[in-house]
């Protein structure tokens, strides 16, 4: 996995202690996933018409 520039994808890495094999999603991952997702603000978006005239 990398970091920085240009990072890498791949599937979540095992943990033999927890029994955990590569490509396993544990509820530690969503957990983990979901508070990084605490971070992202969302914000008011308005539309606005185009006025002019029209052909």
């Amino acid at each position: 996995m990398g970091t920085g520039s240009d990072p890498t994808y791949g599937p979540p890495a095992a943990n033999p202690a927890a029994n955990k094999h590569e490509g396993d999603i544990s509820q530690l991952d969503i957990e983990n996933s979901l508070r990084s997702a605490d971070t992202v603000n969302a914000s008011d978006a308005r539309i606005t018409p185009i006025t002019g005239s029209q052909p």
